[in-house]
């Protein structure tokens, strides 16, 4: 799995100490959708319901989510340099993160 970062600086490690468990799961969970070339909507879809699902399977503490709080995930993280998400064609995304 190759991952492209443009810059790296300890600020960046900094801040992916602070990223909760869950919302990096959720981002990784995000990328590998993406890289099997879902569209984002698509690959949205795909972790809300994974996520869901494992969540009354195992009785985890985690609240289910919807698509709302992944999108906002994906914002908070790009907010702050977490990830970014770079649009190729259409509604189809590469999202590269640390």
């Amino acid at each position: 799995m190759d991952l492209k970062v443009s810059e790296i600086n300890y600020r960046n490690y900094e801040l992916l100490s602070s990223m909760s468990i869950e919302d990096t799961m959720i981002i990784s969970a995000i990328f590998s959708e993406l890289e099997q070339d879902h569209s984002l909507s698509n690959a949205i879809q795909n972790v809300v319901l994974s996520y869901n699902e494992f969540c009354k399977i195992t009785d985890a503490e985690f609240k289910p989510i919807d698509e709302f709080k992944i999108r906002k995930i994906l914002k908070n993280a790009e907010e702050k340099g977490y990830c970014r998400l770079f649009k190729r064609c259409n509604n189809y995304f590469n999202l590269y993160y640390m």
